[in-house]
């Protein structure tokens, strides 16, 4: 009786034991040193009375001599130090171990519930099960690689196995893979299908969960027989699914679903919605940054479509999008463009904060205001010089080449079916007439004079005359090509990097003019007609119309004489609204504002490099502002 009584004592001694390592303060013993031992003999195990061993089956191969002791059936908890090599293998209910060193190892039926390990060699695996359900672990150590395995059985309580690791890599039930980086790798599995683990990566089913070696806070995740199911993600931590990643930029841990929107972070069928500061990555490169607490991100990763809303901003900077070519900049009252070479295909981004949709299937556009993903050497619509009224010109050639091809369609259709008649060629004769009258109408019968037919003084002061507001004309055109100067200046597009004083504008266009318009009287060096030059001056008023006056620039004579006459040129084109225009577009620091503004069409280009890019702003008339940043 006796006997007994001391026997259950030294149980539950041993339990208390194993419960106290199988907590926390196992890896408190850790950094104490606890695997740090001597390689020694297998210390006696408990025999019976009549001195034979109790529940192991030993063999010993003849060749080497290697002994191998079989623990699978061992029915009572027992205490090892020693190792396993080269002398001893230990036979498991999960296979073979070999080459290790091991000090407290407490055994049962062929399964340890605690202990600590030292491999002696690289690539070597130890086996072990949990004590409370069927879950399987396979640690596969290098050279000197630790594991310490605590474990405790529910018994009404939440049962655990606790490990740490290092120098190897974890498995658990062949698909859950845990790689220890940091210096303190523990993973912690409860019964509850949830799995607490610190420094190191976490993988399951192609999802990768992180903790870092910076992490004060264990990432805890649940996970079924399709995955992770719900993950708490530590600061500055990411989680992997397939092509997206999501880092947690909170000061808190955020939570993270499948198939939950009440989550921080919910995942459904493709579809990320994400509430919080966090990084979003998709192969790798960064598509969306939230810096705002209240912002709330829907990622459409099959649509190719994203959604932002913030009810309660509390930062300048809301939201970055990175998108193939383009960097949006989200603030509380605007979205900003910037180029940039990198970022994803996506179709559409919307902002419910901003009322803003902007299309990006092919370049960026927002209503009039397009940035685009091609280089400046693609852009068609350059002025030549002839602005204004030059979009009526090609509206009359147009309507003029339109009626004859409806005019040869109806032909041929006709003359198929042999109905041609006399009322069919009459009606498409009077619409070739409409159409050859409107574009006459527009572009002026005296396009087609030639110098040959100047007959008269008239004719020779109007030729003169014609000179000079086609030059004026260019001259206004050259005037915003190049940034209020009239010749090509400092940037690759030949524009200017910063606006000049309206007053600086109009001094260029004056003295231009004053230089060039003396040269309209050498059109008449072929004809009859002599050109005598005075001294003229010219004035130019940039306001809300661009007036340009010139004073007569000399005389024309023959047998008679006549002056030229004085010219003034007004152009309606707002020139004050347009610098206001292009003074917002540049001032501000986080890139060109996506606005539409009423009556102009703005656009953007980056040259080749990508150092430079070039701001156009143009008007009803076609009149055309540039301007160029530097990247």
């Amino acid at each position: 009786m006796k006997r007994v009584v001391i026997m259950l004592l030294l149980i539950l001694v041993l339990c208390n034991h194993v419960f106290a390592l199988s907590g926390d303060d196992l890896s408190q013993e850790t950094d104490k040193g606890f695997v740090e031992t001597e390689e020694q003999e297998i210390t006696e195990v408990p025999v019976t009375e009549d001195g034979t061993i109790q529940n192991f089956e030993t063999s010993v191969d003849q060749e080497t001599g290697q002994q191998t002791i079989d623990l699978q059936e061992t029915e009572t908890e027992y205490y090892f130090d020693g190792t396993t090599n080269p002398e001893y293998n230990w036979d498991t209910a999960q296979g073979t171990i070999s080459s290790f060193s091991m000090t407290n190892a407490l055994v049962s039926f062929g399964n340890f519930i605690q202990g600590s390990f030292v491999s002696f060699e690289n690539n070597n695996n130890l086996f072990f099960g949990s004590l409370f359900d069927s879950s399987e672990f396979t640690a596969t150590l290098n050279e000197d690689g630790t594991i310490n395995v605590g474990q405790r059985n529910g018994n009404g309580d939440l049962g655990r196995v606790y490990i740490t690791i290092n120098n190897g890599n974890l498995t658990q039930d062949e698909y859950v893979v845990f790689i220890p980086e940091g210096n303190e790798p523990t993973y912690i599995y409860y019964n509850t299908t949830e799995i607490e683990f610190k420094d190191g990566n976490l993988t399951l089913l192609g999802e990768t969960v992180t903790n870092n070696d910076d992490s004060k806070e264990k990432t805890k995740v649940n996970f079924d027989s399709e995955g992770f199911t719900k993950i708490q993600l530590p600061s500055e931590n990411m989680y992997t699914i397939n092509d997206y990643s999501i880092q947690n930029k909170e000061n808190q841990p955020i939570i993270i679903c499948k198939k939950n929107p009440l989550c921080d972070v919910n995942i459904d069928e493709g579809r990320f919605t994400i509430k919080g500061e966090v990084i979003f990555l998709e192969k790798e490169e960064v598509l969306v940054e939230s810096y705002d607490e209240n912002n709330e991100i829907t990622i459409d990763t099959s649509e190719k479509t994203l959604e932002f809303y913030n009810g309660n901003p509390s930062e300048e900077v809301l939201l970055i999008t990175n998108v193939k070519n383009h960097r949006l900049i989200e603030t509380s009252s605007n979205i900003y463009e910037y180029p940039t070479e990198n970022g994803i295909k996506y179709f559409s981004y919307e902002s419910k904060l901003n009322n803003k949709v902007i299309d990006l299937k092919e370049n960026l556009v927002y209503n009039n205001f397009t940035a685009f993903e091609n280089k400046f050497e693609n852009y068609i619509p350059v002025i030549t010089g002839a602005f204004y009224g030059g979009f009526e010109n090609d509206l009359g050639i147009s309507l003029v080449l339109f009626v004859i091809l409806i005019g040869l369609l109806v032909f041929v259709q006709y003359k198929r079916k042999g109905q041609m008649s006399i009322l069919v060629i009459f009606g498409l004769a009077l619409l070739l007439v409409v159409g050859l009258i409107f574009y006459w109408s527009i572009n002026g019968e005296n396009d087609f004079q030639t110098l040959t037919e100047i007959e008269s003084l008239e004719q020779a002061q109007e030729a003169v005359e014609e000179c000079e507001e086609s030059l004026i004309e260019e001259s206004v055109a050259l005037l915003g090509m190049h940034t209020g100067y009239i010749e090509e200046s400092f940037s690759s597009f030949g524009t200017a990097y910063e606006l000049i004083p309206k007053e600086t504008m109009e001094e260029n266009l004056e003295l231009y003019l004053e230089q060039e318009l003396r040269e309209c009287g050498a059109i008449l060096e072929d004809t009859k007609f002599s050109f005598e030059a005075t001294r003229f001056t010219v004035d130019v008023s940039l306001e809300e119309e661009i007036i340009v006056s010139v004073d007569s620039i000399g005389k024309i004579k023959n047998e008679n004489m006549i002056n030229v006459n004085e010219i003034k040129e007004e152009y309606s084109i707002d020139y004050n609204e347009i610098l206001l225009i292009v003074e917002e577009l540049i001032s501000s620091e986080h890139g060109i504002p996506v606005n539409s503004y009423e009556g102009y069409v703005v656009e953007s280009f980056t040259n080749e490099d990508l150092s430079e890019r070039l701001i156009v702003v143009r008007d009803r008339t076609g009149f055309e502002f540039r301007i160029s940043q530097k990247i």
